[in-house]
């Protein structure tokens, strides 16, 4: 006598659909095909999830399109970069420490066709354009057979000692710049292509199985990561959840479909000659209420950034127990559910088994062949057979078809899925801002304001150019609120509140947004716009939609910078001022006037983005000064007078006049005929007295227009002119 078992592995309700079925997990096949060997569980879903860098690792072989981890195979120490930016004059340096990484990472065992997102955190590193959301250098090896080794891997290891690692794909990040993750190495998962499109089961058994495994299966998924210490574990998942069924076959073993496979007749059962007669098959019936009435399976949901899905089948009629399920595959909502949903029915149809003898002339029947039996309904898997002299005796249970279901709908479920941004290119603007911050500074206040066009903008390094030289200003990390107008500004009389004029801006992304203000431009805290140099104080911003905000309530040409009132055409650039989003540009060493060029480059760039202007160190020039009076007294004597306005506003006090901040008090007036300078004076206080016979003696007549101009002289520079005419 022989006997083939149809054996199974850990499943209380066998089968070879509700169990780790068939000749490929039976001994004599492990250990005439695979190979013996103590078996390791097959991976589960949340092995898949976790970096490793160890030594012994598995590293599977992806098929489809799936997202794993990977295992670190090198990797530098972190490396710390110093940069010491300026604190402007008579202020130290300071020194700026960043932190980043080379390693590389190794993805599959077997060749694959390209890299999509990858995710550090949680959070996207790379989208789907293949765009970086991260400064560094990145490079992919497909684990293609005359692949080289890697430079920079070269470079730290040696010539003669780097492995190109010929048959496996992994990726190389330089320079991985770690600000973002707390300075270290962030928790890497990659999304795999293998191929465009899904994977046939049967294709996977047969790479797995070096073709041991043959046959044509219609069952596809999306991705799978083949993984396990012994080709049994590997593949266990694939055999103990799939609509398939396994068998020996002449050459090997044959896999098929549930719904395609031919399902023959047993003769009627043999009856023996010796007075005890089997009759018909006899039938053994497990009790309903040992049975399972809920099954929950556990995947990964493509369609949620793999994220783990979940999807339950639930059938009446049997026990409360719930058989949960992992399913390390990466598969559509409505595939999982009609999967459950098989293997639910299946595992209540097995309860169901049969037991005979049949001729063994004419028909032979292997552990795993599905037959049907006269006057009994259904259909049955073979699980046992013991061959006698001239028959057979059979032992198998009831069995589920794929096409026993209707089609079935499925919902992935709703998932914390990492968005999709985009940097955008860098928009910079090069300002020269006057004193604002109501501080004591001998420091020029020219800053960057620098943001991206999309909302995944991370930041950008910023460079003074010189001629061919470059000098790094830093790296602007905070996005400053940035747009433009979408409308004419009229100018406004500055001494007055303007509620006549709205300024209307559209912001760079929908993500920005503007200060809402106060309600009173006169307020210490009012927020304050730049718009072509015009620094304007506002009450109230409000938004419009479409990214477009409406600013009302203005105080216009604050901060000395009245000259500039007037009409801004539409398309002006607008800044909001806010010295956390502001990045200062050390200009000391250069003279007023010198032309300055900037250049920023984020991960959005293709080239560097430029902004330029030509350099007046507002914040250390005194205002103009303002209110100037020029008339000729009874006595024939010309008498001027001027209000001084400070280059740093340390706050008003009633009945006390604001600091000079500069080291004196001092006014240069230049006095001009038909345009032509002739006689200069200075005076110590904001007024000045010509006597009728000096001012004669100059060589101007009654009826005459005299020219004035008034400048004052401050620490580091002088104001630009007060003009008055006077009538003589």
């Amino acid at each position: 006598m022989a006997t083939l078992v149809l054996s199974t592995v850990g499943r209380i309700f066998g089968g070879p659909f509700g169990g780790a079925a068939g000749a490929i997990v039976g001994q004599f096949v492990d250990q005439k095909i695979f190979g013996a060997g103590k078996a390791k569980e097959a991976p589960r879903l949340k092995e898949l999830d976790v970096q490793t860098s160890s030594y012994g690792t598995s590293i599977p072989a992806i098929f489809g399109r799936m997202r794993v981890a990977g295992t670190v195979i090198w990797s530098t120490d972190l490396i710390e970069t110093r940069t010491s930016q300026s604190g402007g004059k008579g202020r130290p340096s300071t020194n700026i420490y960043s932190y980043s990484v080379n390693l590389a990472v190794t993805l599959s065992s077997r060749a694959i066709k390209s890299i999509g997102r990858i995710w550090a955190d949680g959070n996207l590193l790379r989208g789907t354009a293949g765009d970086l959301k991260v400064e560094t250098q990145f490079r992919f090896y497909a684990g293609l057979h005359d692949q080289v080794a890697d430079p920079i891997m070269v470079s730290a290891l040696g010539q003669g000692r780097c492995s190109a690692h010929r048959g496996l794909a992994y990726v190389v990040f330089e320079n991985l710049q770690l600000a973002d993750f707390g300075n270290r190495i962030p928790q890497l998962t990659f999304e795999i292509y293998e191929r465009d499109g899904s994977v046939s089961i049967s294709e996977i058994f047969s790479a797995a199985s070096n073709g041991v495994v043959q046959g044509q299966s219609f069952e596809t998924l999306v991705g799978f990561a083949l993984d396990g210490d012994s080709i049994k574990a590997a593949l266990s998942p694939l055999v103990d959840f799939c609509p398939i069924t396994i068998a020996p076959a002449e050459n090997g073993l044959a896999l098929k479909d549930l719904s395609s496979e031919r399902v023959p007749m047993i003769a009627e059962a043999i009856s023996f000659g010796n007075g005890q007669e089997t009759g018909a098959f006899q039938e053994r019936i497990q009790r309903g209420a040992q049975l399972p009435g809920q099954l929950s399976c556990r995947y990964y949901e493509p369609t949620r950034d793999f994220q783990l899905g979940l999807q339950t089948s639930e059938r009446p009629g049997s026990g409360n127990a719930v058989l949960e399920v992992d399913f390390p595959a990466a598969i559509e909502a409505a595939a999982a559910k009609r999967f459950a949903d098989l293997k639910l029915l299946d595992i209540q149809r097995a309860r169901i088994g049969i037991e005979g003898y049949a001729h063994a002339s004419s028909q032979i029947f292997a552990p795993g062949d599905l037959v049907t039996l006269p006057e009994r309904p259904g259909e049955f898997r073979i699980i046992e057979t013991e061959f006698y002299e001239g028959y057979q005796k059979l032992s198998g249970r009831r069995a589920a078809r794929a096409f026993d279901l209707e089609s079935t709908l499925a919902s992935p479920g709703i998932g914390n899925t990492a968005d999709e941004v985009f940097p955008g290119i860098t928009h910079i603007e090069l300002l020269d801002l006057p004193a604002i911050g109501g501080g004591m500074s001998d420091n020029p206040a020219v800053v960057v304001a620098a943001a991206g066009g999309e909302s995944g903008w991370r930041g950008a390094a910023l460079y003074l150019r010189q001629g061919s030289h470059l000098t790094e200003i830093g790296v602007a990390t905070v996005p400053a609120t940035m747009g433009q107008l979408t409308k004419h500004l009229c100018r406004h009389n500055p001494q007055l509140v303007d509620n006549e004029n709205t300024i209307e801006i559209q912001l760079l992304h929908d993500q920005a947004s503007l200060p809402s203000g106060t309600g009173d431009p006169l307020s210490f805290d009012a927020p304050i716009v730049s718009i072509g140099d015009e620094l304007i104080r506002y009450g109230i911003a409000t938004e419009t939609g479409n990214n477009i905000w409406q600013i009302k309530s203005l105080l216009r040409g604050t901060f000395g910078t009245v000259k500039l009132v007037g009409d801004h055409a539409s398309g002006e650039t607008v800044v909001v001022i806010d010295k956390e989003t502001l990045l200062p540009v050390a200009v000391d060493h250069l003279p007023v006037g010198a032309h300055l060029i900037v250049e920023a480059s984020g991960l959005g760039d293709g080239e560097p983005v430029v902004a330029e202007r030509q350099l007046r160190k507002l914040a250390l020039t005194p205002r103009t000064p303002v209110h100037g009076k020029a008339e000729v007294l009874a006595n024939g004597d010309l008498h001027l007078s001027w209000v001084r306005l400070p280059r740093v506003d340390l706050g008003w006090r009633d009945f006390v006049d604001q600091s000079i901040v500069e080291d004196a008090e001092l006014y240069v007036i230049e006095f001009y005929v038909d345009n032509i300078p002739i006689v200069t004076r200075q005076s110590a206080l904001p007024a000045l007295s010509i006597p009728a016979s000096e001012w004669a003696a100059w060589g101007a007549s009654a009826n005459l227009n005299l020219g004035v101009k008034i400048v004052q002289v401050g620490r580091h520079y002088r104001s630009e002119a007060l003009e008055i005419s006077v009538s003589l």
